[in-house]
């Protein structure tokens, strides 16, 4: 049975991939959470040498981290994180958190949150760990909410097929990947079983442009117009 721990595991994506891990019995999972509770191991982020005791303790293999990383403090909690499996005698790979979609250095500018992205890859580049990041694309569970399980806040971006308005961007005729939280999750999981890690995954459940998904709504909604 391989170890697995899920940083953030109590949360929206962390949630899922748990869930997933579950029901596979050559793993054993475990939540680490800030907070206290009956299904984590309460960890401090802020303390590299507390996360490795951790992580030797738990006899941790495989770190899946599920962090919203959306800031300075979070992002170096990811950071210590990886500093932490780095030094664990007992872990050899990491996946670092980022399940959307795969921008590049260049787009840093638009979109600053992106730095976080990097300089977790960066970290990990200096460790001697196997690791690897998983690009989904949108989440499909955003259009379909609540009709669907999903541990998803209810957002709408782009397309409120819910209230019928849209605010497509650009002419809306760029192909762009959605997948469902939990095709993202079996994903992830299916993946432990690889021998060998490739440095970044692509996940596309369905592949389509925001026009074809405007047209697809407006169908579903019985409307001619959002």
């Amino acid at each position: 049975m391989v170890n697995v721990a899920v940083p953030g595991g109590l949360g929206n994506v962390g949630r899922t991939i748990v869930d997933v891990l579950k029901t596979n019995p050559k793993y054993h999972v475990v939540v680490f959470s800030r907070k206290a509770g009956d299904d984590a191991e309460t960890v401090d982020y802020d303390n590299v040498d507390s996360l490795k005791q951790v992580l030797e303790s738990n006899k941790i293999e495989v770190v899946i981290s599920a962090l919203m990383v959306t800031d300075e403090v979070s992002s170096q909690s990811q950071i210590n994180l990886i500093k932490a499996a780095d030094k664990s005698s007992t872990t050899t790979r990491f996946v670092a958190s980022e399940y959307g979609v795969p921008y590049g250095p260049e787009e840093v500018a638009i979109l600053p949150h992106l730095t976080f992205r990097l300089d977790a890859l960066a970290e990990l580049r200096k460790t001697g760990l196997e690791w690897t990041r998983f690009q989904n694309g949108f989440f499909l569970d955003y259009f379909a909410l609540p009709h669907i399980k999903s541990y998803q806040i209810p957002i709408a971006p782009v397309l409120d097929v819910a209230n019928k308005v849209a605010a497509i961007p650009g002419d809306g005729n760029t192909p762009v990947a959605f997948t469902y939280t939990f095709d993202v999750a079996k994903f992830v999981v299916a993946a432990l079983d690889l021998p060998k890690w490739d440095s970044e995954y692509l996940i596309v459940g369905d592949k389509l442009t925001w026009n074809e998904f405007l047209k697809l709504a407006e169908e579903v909604r019985g409307t001619h117009s959002f």
